[in-house]
């Protein structure tokens, strides 16, 4: 009786564990890195390089990078270079659509953005409802640098 026990306790765990990993590992990896609407943003040359430290490494990378999100800083950011920077406070992942809610310091104000995903990898930004956005909405955006998925 008491091995059966123990058996059905590590049987739960596993299946939670196991479960909690996969969900945080597809949330945590998807939107995770650094994107832009040009897909070969890496050669162009070195002249106005932004420089981040990122939870997975420094990156140097041209200005025109359009979105760094990094979810496993502390705190969770997303970053729209030399615009502004916004702690992530909430991530609701559903299929190829990741919504995300932040706070921006800059103007002291939560915002919700939407991102799909395309089979390709690739992923474009939802414009919102009051059409006041500065992410570019609608554009492919090319993930350029990133942490490497575990699946």
């Amino acid at each position: 009786m008491k091995k059966l026990f123990v058996i059905s306790i590590v049987l739960v765990f596993s299946f939670v564990s196991c479960v909690d990993t996969s969900a945080q590992s597809l949330t945590h990896h998807s939107i995770e890195g650094i994107w832009s609407t040009r897909p070969n943003v890496t050669e162009i040359g070195e002249a106005g390089f932004h420089r981040f430290n990122l939870s997975w490494g420094r990156r140097g990378f041209p200005r025109i990078v359009d979105i760094v999100v990094d979810l496993h800083s502390d705190p969770p950011i997303i970053q729209v270079p030399e615009l502004f920077i916004g702690d992530v406070t909430n991530i609701i992942e559903s299929g190829s659509r990741t919504e995300l809610t932040f706070f921006w310091h800059r103007w002291e104000v939560y915002s919700t953005v939407i991102f799909h995903f395309n089979e390709d990898g690739t992923m474009w930004i939802e414009p919102p409802a009051d059409g006041n956005t500065l992410f570019p909405t609608g554009l492919t955006l090319h993930k350029i640098d990133g942490p490497i998925r575990e699946d």
